[in-house]
């Protein structure tokens, strides 16, 4: 479908215009909601501003409940959804608000554990995105601006700030030199009744080689302990430094790890100290090497128990099978008794603030039974993710974490790219 629209050339000379072009801001810089008005265009400002005017022969691509259906309740971190010859992706969502398709979430607010906002964004590149139209309607009008992002690449570095509203509204926003977008509930939730999209379809300036591999590394398959485990006794080496050379590689340090279980703990508290892990190397060592967690690691209903023996040092794991998500985006190996992988969640404090309440967004994410690419066997393969689930770095049984990868297609747009495992 074809319409002429018209784009904003910004004018110096005009006052009160309410439209600033966006520059490359960063998430670490964002502005608070009360500049809204200098980087929005609504559909009733846009006219009145108007300097000069450029029409451009656009096509659309409409989302809305009508087309696409809705999108469910939290069942899943994040899922995709084709529509109009696009793939586009979700991320926190809750049952939508009437007839809107979508409705996003600030994850702090729904549950306990992280918070990454919801989101709703493009996989597939749109060539040429010039106007974004949406109807919205947010939780509340005193928090927060939700963002629209947008850029020619994957890191979509520009954004514009969507006024919060408590009523249903329409607002059009003008980008430029964009392929990519993305709606962020930014700590306030927003439901969408309908997004337009209208593009060029001329590939703007983009880098195809940014969807293709995350690491050149090198890898070692770990080291692990097939004697009896005794809890107290049981003690390993594994390298931590490792020098690669042109025909394998030379152990240059080592670290001990003992085994120790819950009830040992419990029986020696003594030991406590010694046996609690929280550094994510330390803890993707001890897993690789044991398959399984630290003594200091437990359901979330033990943690008050737990927490008399490790104290602040007392962390949450989780465990899942399921074929959803960030789970399957590597070459998982599926469980003996079940065509699903087995993966756990053992929780990292990277802000120094953690809780079984507030469990951050740290991850060390294992899965248990391996991959099944080249080089890797059934042994346990630990990645690390520090931001919720966006991006992750495998162990690579040296000491050392890969780069990171983007299971999510959210924020590096880097596949699993598997490193060489050196014998």
């Amino acid at each position: 479908m074809k319409k002429k629209v018209v784009l904003l050339l910004m004018s110096l000379f005009i006052s009160g215009c309410n439209f600033i072009p966006s520059s490359n801001t960063t998430s670490s810089s964002l502005s608070s909601s009360n500049e809204i008005s200098s980087n929005e265009i609504s559909s009733s400002a846009s006219s009145s501003s108007i300097s000069s005017r450029e029409e451009l022969d656009l096509s659309t691509i409409n989302i809305s409940s009508s087309n696409c259906g809705s999108y469910g309740s939290y069942t899943s971190n994040f899922g995709t959804k084709y529509i109009s010859n696009y793939d586009f992706g979700f991320y926190r969502v809750n049952d939508p608000v009437g007839d809107a398709f979508i409705s996003l979430i600030p994850y702090s607010s729904y549950v306990d554990d992280g918070n990454q906002e919801g989101s709703f964004y493009n996989i597939t590149p749109i060539f040429g995105i010039r106007e974004i139209t949406i109807t919205y309607q947010t939780n509340i009008t005193n928090g927060n601006s939700p963002k629209l992002s947008y850029g020619e690449d994957f890191k979509k570095e520009n954004i514009i700030y969507i006024e919060p509203s408590d009523e249903k509204v329409t607002k059009t926003y003008s980008l430029s030199h964009s392929n990519f977008f993305k709606i962020d509930a930014n700590d306030n939730r927003i439901n969408i009744y309908h997004i337009e999209i209208g593009y060029t379809n001329i590939r703007e300036q983009y880098d195809d080689n940014k969807y293709g591999n995350s690491s050149n590394d090198y890898r070692l398959n770990p080291v692990i302990c097939n004697e009896n485990l005794v809890p107290g006794s049981t003690t390993i080496k594994v390298p931590i430094k490792v020098e690669y050379t042109k025909t394998g590689y030379n152990v240059l340090e080592t670290k001990e790890y003992t085994y120790y279980t819950y009830d040992y703990i419990k029986n020696n508290p003594s030991k406590a100290e010694e046996a609690s892990l929280v550094d994510p190397l330390d803890i993707a060592a001890y897993y690789n090497t044991f398959k399984e967690a630290p003594a200091n690691y437990v359901l979330k209903k033990n943690y008050t128990a737990a927490k008399t023996l490790f104290g602040n040092k007392t962390r949450c794991i989780s465990t899942y099978s399921r074929t959803t998500g960030y789970a399957t985006s590597v070459p998982w190996e599926r469980q003996p008794s079940n065509n699903a992988p087995l993966y756990h969640e053992l929780d990292i404090d990277v802000e120094n603030s953690y809780s079984s309440g507030n469990r951050g967004v740290g991850r060390l994410v294992v899965w248990q039974y391996g991959f099944t690419s080249e080089g890797y066997d059934d042994s346990p393969v630990s990645t690390f993710t520090s931001d919720h689930y966006k991006s992750f770095r495998e162990y690579l049984n040296d000491g050392t974490f890969s780069e990171p990868y983007d299971s999510e297609m959210q924020v590096f747009y880097t596949k699993f790219a598997p490193a060489i495992t050196i014998s």
